[in-house]
């Protein structure tokens, strides 16, 4: 019974977990998940990218959904001095524009990015390398 309490917070606390987590509130257009996942220059690129997606859509007369085709987390660097663990990814996002009953690929956002996770709780993205819009 203990042991299923302590899951959660074990897998919580694993930075790879935390930006698995942050594509998968994309993939589900959870965009305030994806922005508490995320804290300083992390949380503004995140909130610029989803601004922007909105945006273009809005202009489009569209909504505008994220399809995660891919994430893969890679072998990642060993933690910096300053406490984050850096985690790579190459992703595969698709992003469709929905007008009226039809939809269709309008963007790809794809390539390798590193993200670097607080290791303090709860752990937060707080940088982001690589173009992820």
């Amino acid at each position: 019974m203990m042991l299923m309490l302590l899951l959660p917070v074990l897998a919580h606390a694993d930075p790879a977990a935390t930006v698995r987590g942050y594509f998968d509130a994309l993939g589900k257009n959870d965009f305030p998940r994806a922005l508490s996942l995320t804290a300083g220059e992390a949380q503004l690129r995140t909130a610029h990218m989803v601004g922007t997606l909105k945006q273009q859509a809005a202009a489009a007369k569209a909504r505008v959904e994220l399809k995660v085709k891919k994430v893969e987390v890679l072998p990642s660097p060993p933690p910096g001095a300053d406490g984050t663990v850096p985690v790579v990814v190459q992703f595969d996002i698709d992003v469709v524009g929905k007008k009226w009953i039809f939809s269709r690929v309008a963007r790809k956002l794809a390539g390798r990015a590193q993200f670097y996770v607080a290791a303090a709780e709860p752990s937060r993205i707080v940088a982001i390398e690589g173009r992820i819009e």
